[in-house]
């Protein structure tokens, strides 16, 4: 089980102007790693990149995020090995060149069947793959053996590779690595416009939270306050019934304790992570003292002018958010970013 607690004060109450330096990176380790290496596979550098112990990084094969590579590695001081760097530049001019195409699964494509103790490939019209290079580019996706219904793309530069349904029944994507690397681009872009817009939507949080009634807007505000205090996941109903665990918005009254006007959180969150964490907050302390006194299980709750009850879904958060902020922004992003400011102080303290 993974725990942790830490203790938050109160950045959410006072508007305040945000930097956008190292926005870039974004932390999603999970284990203690040291400084540098939290921050090189925090960056999205892939598992093939390792950092050596003279602080270069040691790049073995696979370049997809080479542009987000050197950028991150010039902004930390991360030192490329000269002999490495022609491999960056090819990359670089492979993917160039490579042109994706949009495809879908609705599309004619290979069908994957057992055979054996391995697999088949068939045709659209059932006749069996026979050609050695293309059964090569197949298992190479690494579509996992447990996948039912697999659908693999016929064209090399598809931007969706393949599909499949896993042991839990949910539709599973193996997509091409130039489109991740295209989704890595528009993310590091996303978040300098999010820290851009972040001081509006603290001072909306401000506002809303302000309300002496208890308000739709008033209930989200008060998440929002918490994602930017804590940079929890913001959970949905889905894997509260399927796991059991919780995030943000589907937390339930006993989740959070409060005492001499503190908050105290502790829930299981994704994968059985345990949580624990205090807030100082006068005006999320005042809200879930009054949300505590509504019926019902769950926490962030508000009631509509006929008197019927509605949970706060994610959809309400992500949808007050781009009012707030004034562009396509989600709760999601206050994790990354949050993640990015705790990097750069740990780096900055190096």
């Amino acid at each position: 089980m993974v725990s942790e607690r830490n203790s938050t004060s109160d950045p959410a109450i006072t508007p305040r102007s945000i930097s956008s330096s190292g926005t870039r990176s974004v932390i999603s380790c999970r284990h203690p790693l040291s400084k540098r290496d939290a921050f090189v596979r925090g960056c999205g550098i892939p598992a093939t990149a390792r950092s050596s112990g003279d602080g270069g990084v040691i790049a073995n094969c696979n370049f997809s995020t080479n542009r987000a590579i050197r950028s991150l590695c010039a902004e930390s001081r991360i030192r490329i090995f000269p002999e490495f760097r022609p491999a960056l530049r090819l990359q670089r001019n492979r993917d160039k060149n490579m042109k994706l195409v949009f495809t879908t699964d609705q599309m004619p494509g290979y069908k994957r069947v057992r055979k054996g103790s391995g697999f088949s490939f068939l045709l659209p019209d059932g006749a069996v793959l026979t050609d050695k290079g293309e059964r090569r580019r197949l298992m190479s996706l690494a579509v996992p053996p447990a996948y039912e219904n697999v659908w693999i793309c016929r064209l090399p530069n598809g931007h969706l590779q393949a599909t499949g349904v896993d042991a839990r029944k949910r539709k599973q994507y193996r997509y091409h690595p130039a489109w991740h690397e295209s989704a890595a681009d528009r993310k590091f872009g996303m978040l300098i416009e999010f820290a851009k817009a972040l001081p509006r939507i603290r001072a909306r949080v401000a506002r809303d939270l302000g309300n002496s009634e208890l308000t739709r807007e008033r209930v989200i505000a008060g998440i929002v306050a918490l994602l930017d205090l804590t940079g929890y996941r913001i959970g949905n109903s889905r894997y509260e019934k399927e796991n059991r665990s919780y995030g943000l918005s589907s937390l339930l009254m006993k989740h959070v304790m409060e005492e001499n006007g503190h908050l105290t959180l502790r829930f299981r969150g994704k994968s059985g992570g345990e949580h624990e964490t205090e807030v100082s907050n006068p005006r999320l302390t005042q809200l879930v003292e009054e949300l505590q006194e509504l019926p019902g299980q769950h926490l962030f709750r508000y009631e509509d002018d006929s008197g019927s009850f509605h949970d706060i879904e994610t959809e309400d958060v992500n949808n007050w958010l781009k009012e707030a902020g004034g562009g396509d922004y989600t709760a999601k992003q206050f994790r990354t970013w949050r993640a990015t400011l705790l990097c750069a102080k740990e780096l900055a303290a190096d």
